[in-house]
Parts: C-alpha cells; sequence; structure tokens
C-alpha cells in the first residue's frame, strides 16, 4: 500500500511526502523543495517521481534477497 502527496502552503513552502508499507516495516521519503519555487502541479509529479524511485529500489533490494 502506498500513499503520496505534493502540498502547497499559504506561506508559499512547498513539500512531498510518500509513504509504504514493506513487510512490517513503514518507509518513508519526503522532499522540501523549497519556497515560492514550485506550484502545486510541480510537486504532484515530484511526489510520483519519488514513489516510482522507492518502487525500484524496493524491487531491486527484493531481487537481491
Amino acid at each position: 500500500m502506498w500513499w503520496a502527496d505534493g502540498s502547497r502552503l499559504d506561506d508559499g513552502r512547498v513539500g512531498a511526502a510518500v509513504v509504504c508499507i514493506q513487510g512490517n516495516e513503514w518507509r518513508l521519503c519526503r522532499s522540501f523543495l523549497g519556497t515560492r519555487r514550485m506550484d502545486l502541479i510541480k510537486a504532484e509529479l515530484w511526489v510520483i517521481w519519488l514513489a516510482l524511485d522507492m518502487a525500484i529500489q524496493k524491487r531491486a533490494t527484493s531481487q537481491m534477497h
């Protein structure tokens, strides 16, 4: 199960985070994307990239074991 969100606050701060369950462990990847540097659509695209990157790493790790 995966959760992903890109957000922009009223003061202009932008961030993105992805959370997933791997076995019995929670994995988190979050990223501060700056202040007034990015709009919400770009933050949402960034979080999709973060989720894909985590999925690729997760797959590579499971293949090694």
